[in-house]
């Protein structure tokens, strides 16, 4: 845990406090990180170039990042492992970029690029969570996320959602959409 440098300096300790949950956190990976991966290549119709370590810090302003990867500690490992799904995602969008960044840039032009960007990150985060996990794990999640600034995005992905019949990238590559 790369925080435990920065928390020394204030003297406080961090593995303790946060360690017990980063080996839940593991130990639910270990069940199924191999599907989150494969599920999110299927419905992308993309690959994965590399995979990355995930940090867990006590603290950082954001939930989390995607580069590195990094969640921001949580007890609640259900919320931990949908951010992680959202993060990879953002990671295989961006290990990707030169398939996708002209597609998203031309079909969701008009939008805000913060918010453009998202839209691809968040259909791929519901069929992934929702494949993996299932449809009552995926709301409970997406609940929560209605409560953060970028939550309003998900009426957008919503009337968007019907088009997204096989991959992000049929998707994206669909003539004549334009959102």
């Amino acid at each position: 845990v790369y925080d435990e440098l920065l928390c020394s300096l204030q003297r406080k300790s961090v593995l303790k406090t946060i360690a017990k949950d980063v080996v839940r956190l593991q130990s639910r990976w270990d069940k199924v990180g191999v599907a989150i991966f494969r599920e999110i290549e299927k419905a992308s119709g993309l690959s994965f170039f590399s995979v990355t370590d995930c940090y867990v810090v006590s603290h950082l302003p954001e939930i989390a990042i995607s580069r590195p990867l990094t969640l921001r500690h949580s007890k609640d490992v259900d919320r931990l492992l949908y951010i992680m799904v959202h993060e990879l995602a953002h990671e295989l969008l961006t290990q990707n970029k030169q398939k996708v960044a002209l597609y998203i840039d031309t079909m969701f032009a008009t939008m805000d690029p913060a918010f453009r960007h998202h839209i691809p990150v968040f259909l791929l985060q519901e069929r992934v969570v929702t494949s993996v996990f299932g449809r009552a794990f995926f709301l409970r999640q997406q609940k929560l996320d209605f409560l953060l600034p970028e939550g309003i995005i998900w009426h957008t992905v919503e009337e968007l959602r019907p088009h997204f019949k096989k991959t992000l990238m049929e998707f994206l590559s669909h003539d004549g959409l334009v959102y």
